[in-house]
């Protein structure tokens, strides 16, 4: 495999914990959303601010890991004739 090759075969290898996160933070922002609000004297079934942090960490890891593949991007040059896509 060429070094662009690899490149490409590393920028896709990040991209798949990205969709693993993006996942998770559909999942905690849905728990959050169900855990907010509750009658009153009832209890949320999780704790809202732990899923807050946990999403928040969440973020924080997605947004390392675009800028992670965003910076190998750049830096690949795509070959003669190649889609830059």
């Amino acid at each position: 495999m060429t070094e662009k090759g690899g490149q490409c075969h590393e920028t896709g290898q990040r991209a798949v914990p990205a969709l693993g996160l993006q996942t998770r933070i559909r999942q905690l922002e849905s728990r959050l959303d169900n855990n907010a609000l509750v009658q009153e004297g009832e209890s949320p079934a999780e704790d809202p601010m732990e899923l807050l942090r946990e999403l928040e960490e969440d973020y924080a890891q997605l947004e390392e890991l675009i800028a992670r593949i965003n910076r190998t991007n750049s830096t690949t040059e795509a070959g003669e004739g190649e889609d830059p896509l």
